[in-house]
C-alpha cells in the first residue's frame, strides 16, 4: 500500500511540474565573473515563474563567497544561487539549473541578476527561465 501511495504522489507531481518543463528558455550567458556586478539578461516585459543557473564556481579561500541575485522590476530580491567554502565540498565544481528561492515563484517581472564576489569567481553558462 505504501508503494502504491508514493507511485501515485510520484505521479501527481510529475504531472503538476509538465507545464513547467515544457515552457521554459535559455539564456546564454557564457560569461566569467571575478568581481561584483550587475548584468541585464533579460528581455523587458518578459514575466517568468521560475529561474534556474548552470555554471562553475572556484572558491580561492576560506573566505571566498559567490552569490547570485535575482531583482525583480519592483526592485525585490531573491537569492538565485550561493556558495561559500563552509557549504562546498569543493573549491572547484560545475553545477546545473540551480535555484535557492527562484525555482518556484508568483509571476515576476525579472530586472537584473546581481553578482556577488569575495575571493572567488563564477562561470555562468546559462539562466534557464520558467514561463507561463
Amino acid at each position: 500500500m505504501k508503494k502504491f501511495i508514493k507511485l501515485n504522489l510520484k505521479i501527481t507531481a510529475f504531472i503538476i511540474c509538465i507545464p513547467f518543463i515544457l515552457n521554459s528558455q535559455n539564456i546564454t550567458i557564457d560569461s566569467t565573473f571575478t568581481s561584483d556586478t550587475e548584468i541585464f539578461p533579460f528581455t523587458p516585459g518578459t514575466n517568468i515563474y521560475g529561474l534556474g543557473v548552470s555554471g562553475e564556481v572556484t572558491l580561492n579561500s576560506d573566505t571566498s563567497l559567490v552569490r547570485l541575485i535575482l531583482i525583480d522590476s519592483s526592485f525585490n530580491e531573491y537569492l538565485l544561487y550561493e556558495s561559500y567554502k563552509m557549504i562546498s565540498n569543493s573549491s572547484n565544481y560545475s553545477f546545473s539549473d540551480k535555484s535557492d528561492e527562484t525555482a518556484f515563484m508568483d509571476e515576476t517581472k525579472p530586472y537584473s541578476i546581481e553578482v556577488q564576489i569575495v575571493d572567488a569567481s563564477i562561470y555562468i553558462d546559462d539562466l534557464s527561465e520558467t514561463l507561463n
